[in-house]
């Protein structure tokens, strides 16, 4: 994180095993965003002088174990994949329902169950089945506001999700514009989200 800047943005380590959705490309496409929106310039310019709490921030996690903490910043990407159950034959390993951490997998009169209300979409069953009997339904981001800490902190709250960068991107984008043209002078984000009561619906178009 660069503390001379505005705003942070913080991404989890690269090349983690762990990782729902690849996030690479996304981090490098919300980093010119972010710069092409003169983000920087616009909050310093907002904030007379600007504090280490002022700073906008952004977190982009690569599945629901969140290392780079999207639940406290402003603006969170969170990937995630939900897993379905294929034609292909189960070996009855059961190798998934071990590494559930959420207990959503059991082997029910030697058939697997998942539980989707359980599940949280991180990918653990699809990576550890050898028979392709857990492959992926559907993958994307999970797109978050809000969440901060400080005097009156709160976890970030849930919008939408979406499955491609593109909207995720441009959701950010929508964000953080409206914040950058209609936000007061020394008015936080989350501030700003309260004033307005709104969160932005990811645009599909």
């Amino acid at each position: 994180m660069d503390t001379h800047q505005a705003y942070s943005f913080e991404q989890c380590r690269e090349h983690c095993p762990k990782a729902a959705m690849d996030w690479a490309d996304l981090a490098q496409d919300l980093e010119l965003a972010l710069q092409n929106l003169n983000l920087d310039a616009i909050l310093k310019k907002r904030f007379k002088p600007f504090l280490f709490h002022h700073i906008l921030k952004i977190g982009l996690a690569g599945c629901p174990n969140a290392c780079s903490r999207p639940q406290i910043k402003d603006i969170s990407l969170t990937g995630f994949v939900t897993p379905q159950l294929s034609d292909n034959s189960c070996s009855g390993c059961q190798t998934c329902v071990s590494v559930c951490l959420e207990k959503a997998i059991t082997w029910e009169n030697d058939v697997i169950v998942i539980d989707t209300d359980l599940c949280v979409s991180c990918g653990e069953c699809i990576r550890n089945c050898l028979t392709e009997k857990i492959v992926p339904q559907e993958s994307g981001w999970i797109l978050s506001l809000g969440g901060r800490l400080g005097r009156h902190p709160q976890l970030a709250k849930f919008v939408s999700r979406v499955t491609t960068d593109k909207e995720a991107k441009d959701w950010l984008v929508q964000i953080l514009n409206d914040y950058c043209t209609e936000g007061l002078t020394e008015e936080r984000f989350s501030h700003f989200l309260g004033r307005r009561k709104w969160v932005h619906e990811p645009n599909r178009s």
